[in-house]
């Protein structure tokens, strides 16, 4: 049920004018009363008076037994005083009466007057009569003669009551004009008692309607000229105070609030909050893109109904009630396996309260592609180490055991340790170089320096000369004089050189390799384009690891550590560009290097120690 509740103002005007009018109306009241009272007591002392005046005449009358002089005389007073007289004999009999015939009237002995005046010596009444018609005021003492002294006669007089009313009215007329006049003065007065102090507080009602809503620069007393009282002059700035202090907690919570959302947002983790029903409180963005869900917001969401992962959900709920922190590996199955470390943590509000749970995603895939790189690496780097090592042990053992004396075996064993030993050497060179390269690229040693690139081609080129026209093959480069970028000359040139050696080992006699440089599509790109027997495209996407070789024999036979590649890669993010590969089986690869195109502006980069 409603309740509706009247306002501050109409209550107080309300009892300010009951207040003022009811006294008002009950003095009026008393006044009209105590005026028509003291008429009456006025008409009855007149009347006594007149009575005392004409009673002598008349006892005198009774004395002689002059009845019709009695009744004559008071014919003739009575209407010369506007007043009705009348004789009454002590048995009730009206002996005179100075409007009527005192033998057609009835016996008078049960008149109140007339028994009061008897037993008292005065007697008073307000009644109809029955003789005139009308209401009269009756007063009435005894007549004494000088026979007996007992009373002989009762003398009454009495007067309209028509006449005092219609004075009463008059009087009472102008009290009621007054009264209302003052009544109106005091609606009035309540109006403007009850505005002035129910104003304020209105005022400040619709400031704290402001506050609820957040608006807490609103202040509609401040445009108030009226005076306030000290008690709501206190509470205004009381008021004023508390907004204040609301308005910067709530700046100060709302700003924390959004750095927090800042960092949560911002983190590579994903972050997931459910309260005890499990619905979301939070999800970050990180979460949204671990789990493909659209980044809107999910507050109030079941979780089951945005993430769909059977493990991930029932982790969510032991978190729920574990009091422990849980730890769990997680997969979600993409075309390339995400591994996800997931911890899970009750919420706890104040006082120990629980709000429901946490989850936090860490994407451990690239730690567990290293982790698979690194044993790789070492499998791989053991089994390159022990293949020469091996052949070099077991030729030495053989020249150990007698096949020294014998100088032509001795000599081939010995160039086969030769040739192993340099491959040993090679790999070695080749993991010192990918390390150096490795730990350069961490720290941002490489100095990178705006310079043309056809010096440093050619100069790749120059140095694999001898390797190319052994096997009769023509190396043809192809780049603008013009063409400069911001490298580092001495790892490029590495670069590249690996790149054309590994086209001439791989390329037919008498073939062409063609190196090229040209600026394309906002970026600079050195191409190394051979003959030779193209690789499989199954190879192609792993051909950049580290010892991988798509022919293992030819390589081996041809001399290659299978780092070549991996050196190169390494190389183009030191400076911040990439390699590719284009290949097919015999139609000849294209190993391409991509540089960003540097501003023609951009000063060297110096190295960062």
């Amino acid at each position: 049920m409603t309740r509706h509740h009247r306002t501050f103002f109409r209550q107080l005007f309300r009892w300010t004018l009951l207040i003022l009018t009811i006294p008002l109306a009950l003095l009026t009241w008393f006044t009209g009363s105590a005026v028509q009272d003291f008429s009456y007591q006025q008409t009855r002392a007149e009347l006594l008076a007149r009575s005392e005046l004409i009673k002598g005449q008349l006892a005198r009358l009774l004395d002689q037994k002059d009845l019709a002089g009695l009744d004559r005389l008071i014919k003739t007073i009575g209407p010369e005083a506007g007043t009705r007289i009348t004789v009454i004999a002590s048995d009730g009999l009206v002996l005179a009466d100075s409007q009527n015939d005192p033998a057609r009237m009835q016996s008078h002995a049960n008149r109140p007057e007339f028994i009061l005046a008897l037993a008292q010596g005065q007697g008073f009444s307000t009644r109809h009569s029955s003789t005139l018609n009308e209401r009269l005021m009756y007063a009435a003492i005894p007549l004494r003669t000088k026979v007996s002294q007992q009373p002989a006669a009762v003398l009454r007089l009495a007067v309209p009551v028509s006449d005092i009313d219609l004075a009463l009215k008059s009087i009472q007329l102008r009290l009621l004009l007054t009264a209302l006049a003052i009544i109106l003065a005091a609606v009035t007065l309540a109006w403007l008692f009850s505005r002035r102090l129910s104003r304020p507080l209105e005022q400040l009602t619709l400031n704290a309607d402001h506050y609820a809503r957040g608006e807490f620069s609103r202040d509609h007393l401040a445009d108030n000229d009226q005076p306030m009282s000290r008690e709501v002059a206190g509470l205004s700035q009381a008021m004023k105070r508390m907004a204040r202090q609301l308005d910067e907690q709530i700046s100060r919570i709302g700003s924390q609030r959004m750095q927090l959302e800042t960092v949560l947002a911002g983190m590579i983790e994903g972050v997931i909050a459910v309260d005890m029903d499990q619905r979301i409180l939070y999800l970050n963005h990180a979460a949204c893109r671990l789990f493909q869900v659209r980044q809107t917001n999910h507050q109030g969401q079941p979780l089951e109904e945005v993430i769909r992962h059977a493990s991930l959900l029932e982790l969510m709920a032991r978190s729920l009630v574990s009091v422990q922190p849980l730890e769990e590996e997680l997969l979600l199955q993409r075309p390339q396996t995400i591994h996800l470390t997931v911890h899970g943590v009750r919420l706890l509000g104040h006082h120990q309260k629980q709000l429901g749970a946490l989850l936090v995603l860490h994407d451990i895939t690239r730690l567990k592609r290293l982790e698979t790189m690194r044993r790789d690496f070492v499998a791989n780097v053991s089994h390159e180490l022990k293949t020469p090592i091996t052949a070099i042990q077991g030729f030495v053992e053989t020249l150990l055991d007698g096949a020294l004396n014998d100088r032509q075996h001795a000599r081939e064993f010995l160039e086969i340790i030769q040739r192993q030993s340099g491959r040993l050497d090679a790999i070695v060179d080749d993991l010192l170089s990918l390390s150096r390269l490795e730990e350069e690229i961490k720290e941002e040693q490489a100095e990178l320096i705006l310079q043309p690139l056809l010096p440093v081609l050619t100069e790749a080129a120059r140095a694999c000369a001898p390797k190319a026209e052994a096997k009769r093959v023509s190396l043809d480069l192809n780049c603008p004089g013009e063409l400069s970028g911001l490298i580092n000359e001495g790892l490029l040139e590495q670069a590249v050189v690996n790149l054309i050696v590994n086209a001439i080992k791989y390329s037919p006699e008498q073939s062409r390799v063609e190196i090229r440089g040209c600026c394309r599509q906002g970026h600079i790109e050195i191409q190394v384009i051979d003959e030779g027997v193209g690789i499989e495209a199954r190879h192609l996407p792993r051909l950049f690891e580290r010892f991988y070789r798509s022919d293992k024999a030819r390589s081996r036979k041809l001399g290659g550590t299978g780092l070549g590649l991996a050196i190169v890669k390494h190389i183009m993010e030191g400076h911040h560009g990439s390699v590719t590969v284009q290949s097919r089986p015999g139609s000849g690869s294209t190993f391409t290097l991509f540089l960003p195109q540097p501003d023609q502006t951009a000063q060297p980069k110096r190295p960062v120690m």
